[in-house]
């Protein structure tokens, strides 16, 4: 996972060929951790 200083975030998942990329202004009170691992859990 790498994170950016304005709410960029990219999450790979090479096992899963998972990648997730979010783009934004900010990070707000998410957390977005947790929804990458979650979305990952979800994805077959």
């Amino acid at each position: 996972m790498a994170q950016g200083i304005l709410g960029q975030f990219v999450y790979v998942h090479p096992t899963k060929d998972l990648i997730i990329v979010r783009l934004g202004k900010s990070e707000g009170k998410t957390d977005w951790w947790s929804i990458f691992t979650s979305l990952a859990k979800a994805y077959e």
